[in-house]
């Protein structure tokens, strides 16, 4: 079971996917996926503007690169940016039991 002090590493993953986005000429927004025991199931940042895709946001990839899971239900996404719908809704979607967001205040275009 991931505790709450266990938070703090696992954004430090999200915050590192989004130095790299940055250092792509993306757009700086990062995450990681979790299983229930902390460990790492898929990476991510935000790759719109590499890709040209507007679905690349940071959450998805992650979600799709953690692959396909029996239950995301004890899982934990964590996001250095607060989901917008399009994400927030995938986290419903996938019942992903934990969201952490490393910011909420301030907004980016995703």
């Amino acid at each position: 079971m991931v505790r709450s002090e266990d938070y703090q590493a696992m954004l430090v993953v999200a915050i590192a996917e989004a130095r790299l986005g940055l250092a792509e000429g993306g757009i700086p927004i990062g995450a990681a996926t979790f299983d229930g025991e902390g460990n790492l199931l898929g990476r991510g940042h935000n790759r719109r503007v590499q890709e040209n895709d507007p679905s690349v946001h940071a959450e998805t990839d992650a979600l799709r690169k953690a692959g396909r899971q029996r239950s995301y239900r004890n899982s934990t996404m964590v996001t250095t940016l607060v989901p917008c719908w399009y994400c927030g809704s995938s986290v419903r979607q996938f019942n992903i039991g934990t969201l952490v967001v490393g910011d909420s205040v301030n907004t980016a275009s995703k």
